[in-house]
């Protein structure tokens, strides 16, 4: 079916047209509405066109009487006629033909819009890929780190226990972890620690008063104590306040 089925062109100023003028001095409205009713079937016809008889049968229906209408129309120059005898209006294909021409615009315009939004499209699915993966290394790395924590808070607890154990004044365990947690790097390993507590439980202010001037944990780490020295000349003792 034809695009124009349901609309042809028709211009406003058409009874201004002189062909339309002799067409209405010699047949009235009769003759300018049958002309048109014949435009609106030409529009919807292969190639445009139509024989003298298929115009013939469309006056027949409009009750025309006016005689040999094709040949009318012919004559007063609003028809012209092909070598294969068929009738057109050349008034009419002018006006498809712009139509033609708007519509292919269109199109083309259509498909460039199409492929800016496909490229748009594109563009946000990569956009989105990369935040996914952004998403991904993220939680990754988030997860990698919540691990290495995790191993890192086990090793910590675990050495202070160790160092607790071999601490000889039993209080203040839970201070001196979380000043244990504090020091963090700053304090040294723990093989250090243990031998410094070895040496400075057999101080002579370690053992004096049954251990009454050891400090606790929590203070002997905030003080770096690990890093005192026996006063000169003193010796390593009995450790009498473990007996």
């Amino acid at each position: 079916m034809s695009v124009y089925s349901n609309w042809y062109p028709h211009d406003f100023d058409a009874g201004n047209d002189p062909k339309i003028i002799k067409l209405e001095m010699k047949h009235g409205l009769e003759g300018y509405g049958l002309y048109h009713r014949i435009l609106e079937h030409m529009g919807t016809a292969d190639n445009h066109s139509l024989c003298a008889d298929e115009i013939n049968f469309i006056a027949k229906k409009c009750f025309s009487t006016i005689e040999n209408p094709a040949q009318v129309f012919f004559e007063l120059g609003l028809f012209s006629k092909l070598k294969s005898g068929r009738f057109i209006s050349d008034s009419l294909n002018k006006r498809l033909k712009a139509l033609d021409e708007k519509r292919a615009k269109r199109v083309i315009a259509g498909r460039k819009g199409g492929k800016q939004k496909s490229s748009n499209a594109k563009a946000k699915l990569k956009v989105n890929y990369k935040q996914s993966s952004s998403s991904t290394l993220a939680l990754e790395n988030s997860t990698e780190e919540k691990r290495t924590e995790e191993k890192t808070n086990k090793k910590d607890s675990e050495e202070y226990e160790q160092f607790y154990a071999a601490y000889p004044k039993k209080k203040g365990r839970e201070q001196g972890y979380k000043t244990w947690k504090k020091l963090g790097s700053k304090k040294p390993e723990l093989s250090i620690l243990l031998a410094a507590l070895e040496k400075q439980k057999q101080s002579r202010d370690w053992q004096k008063d049954n251990g009454q001037y050891i400090p606790l944990p929590s203070s002997w780490l905030n003080g770096l104590r690990w890093d005192d020295e026996l006063d000169a000349g003193e010796q390593p003792r009995k450790l009498n306040y473990l007996a």
